[in-house]
């Protein structure tokens, strides 16, 4: 999917009612303006053993599996995509607003790239809550060479309160196997 407009991915805008579960998509070529993400750009859906592979760039809130999560949730999910954009960058999640990560994690040959809220899982979080995360430091299949703050989970907003280059550990495996 190339497109120069925003909400862009398999679902451009999914609705707080929805349900979005055991799926994969593979080896995606996303690229769009704002709000751009492999499953959704804008996410209010429950998302639940999901993932994603390939790459996904944009401008602003982009992310492997969404490019902005709102008011729900995603859990037992993963993205190994390359993550590309301007403002609002993450591994998993571009910006997650109100919403909750649980038992989910981010891996990549490239860590996300960006100006600004660049995170290894998620860019930039407001009133929201992960738990049970693992970050690029523990599952990268790239050369990180250091598990830093800059690179591992953006902070901004939150109150976690372990050390975030710390992997708090997974409690149940995605149903989802890579082949």
């Amino acid at each position: 999917v190339n497109k120069s407009s925003d909400f862009t991915g398999m679902f451009g805008y999914s609705q707080h009612t929805s349900t979005i579960k055991n799926l994969a998509i593979k080896n995606a070529n996303i690229s769009g303006k704002n709000y751009v993400g492999i499953l959704s750009g804008y996410n209010r859906a429950k998302t639940e053993n999901v993932y994603t592979t390939g790459s996904v760039s944009g401008s602003n809130y982009v992310g492997g599996i969404s490019g902005f999560q709102y008011s729900n949730y995603i859990s037992y999910s993963y993205s190994e995509a390359n993550v590309s954009g301007t403002n609002s960058v993450g591994g998993l999640v571009g910006y997650l607003q109100s919403s909750n990560i649980i038992d989910s994690y981010a891996a990549f040959s490239t860590a996300p790239t960006g100006s600004s809220g660049v995170g290894g899982l998620v860019g930039y979080s407001s009133s929201s809550s992960v738990s049970n995360y693992s970050d690029l430091c523990e599952y990268t299949t790239g050369n990180v060479t250091s598990c830093s703050e800059a690179n591992a989970l953006a902070i901004q907003n939150n109150s976690w309160t372990s050390p975030i280059w710390k992997t708090v550990g997974i409690t149940k495996t995605p149903l989802l196997i890579k082949e």
